[in-house]
């Protein structure tokens, strides 16, 4: 057994998975469209009454070790109607912890795709909440880290806010 390497500075990044069956499957007893909404390919919302917007999408929390490799935190971009804020944090997910939680499928594929959501991040030791995220999902997710051992060790996995207006072209 040949040594793959460890995390620096872990933290636990706890992440909502979008489980696609049971999305597709969800109608919320009938009040909501059911699964994904053709047009737009994305699980169907509807604002109700009271301004609440309840949508369709289901998901399954998980919690990885992982360490922290670029974050970009409350950015500020200059767009049309002023400044637009964005958030962008790139993590890193050992391969050794994805597969002991049954994270990588038969094939050696991480079972973390894009669209999956970064719900919060928390400390190793004592489970301390470090920062809660809203709005931020997986866009890239890229294994890397070829080395000791001969194996995979890192994932990748970069997660943005999503684009509330139109960027200024220049």
């Amino acid at each position: 057994m040949s040594y793959r390497g460890r995390l620096i500075n872990p933290f636990v990044a706890v992440i909502a998975r979008l489980d696609t069956v049971a999305t597709r499957a969800n109608t919320e007893g009938g009040k909501v469209p059911a699964g994904y909404d053709p047009v737009f390919r994305e699980p169907h919302a509807v604002t109700e009454a009271d301004g609440d917007r309840k949508g369709t999408r289901k998901e399954s929390i998980v919690r990885i070790p992982c360490q922290i490799e670029d974050p970009e935190l409350d950015l500020q971009r200059q767009q049309v109607m002023g400044n637009d804020p964005s958030e962008t944090i790139t993590l890193a997910f050992h391969f050794c912890d994805l597969e002991r939680l049954g994270l990588v499928d038969d094939d050696g594929i991480a079972k973390i795709h894009t669209n999956d959501r970064l719900v919060e991040l928390r400390t190793v030791c004592g489970n301390k909440l470090v920062q809660k995220f809203r709005g931020l999902f997986a866009t890239q997710v890229t294994p890397g880290g070829f080395g000791l051992g001969l194996r995979r060790n890192l994932l990748f996995v970069a997660f943005d806010d999503r684009e509330q207006t139109t960027t200024v072209a220049g």
